[in-house]
């Protein structure tokens, strides 16, 4: 099982009202996702923080999944993954400056989680 922090557009998905409906999000998968890998998910300007952690439930959605995910449909994106949240973080906890000094580098593509930025994630649940 590996872990990841999964940038996503904040500005393109609202995922908070998302989870408000739903447990699951499908999302593009640049990288290999594998099931019950870990998922922290990562907003993108203007939030810039972890704000949720999600678990890889599917690693490629069928297009009938995908159909039905709308929001998630990007032109030349072949393969997309589906996530089942497992917790948020309240605003605040996970910011940027913090992540970063952790070692996280750009959060412009999924990135591995290694030591360093689990054992801060940790210290923060």
């Amino acid at each position: 099982m590996n872990k990841w922090v999964l940038p996503v557009n904040a500005k393109k998905v609202d995922i908070a009202e998302h989870f408000k409906k739903t447990d699951v999000f499908v999302w593009k998968a640049k990288k290999r996702f594998e099931k019950d890998d870990i998922i922290y998910v990562y907003l993108t300007s203007p939030i810039q923080e972890i704000r949720y952690q999600c678990k890889c439930i599917v690693e490629k959605v069928s297009e009938d999944i995908l159909a039905d995910h709308e929001y998630a449909k990007e032109p030349e994106v072949k393969k997309y993954a589906m996530f089942q949240l497992i917790k948020s973080y309240p605003e605040g906890v996970l910011p940027w400056a913090e992540l970063h000094s952790n070692g996280l580098g750009q959060a412009l593509l999924p990135s591995k989680v290694y030591t360093q930025l689990e054992e801060f994630i940790n210290s923060k649940e």
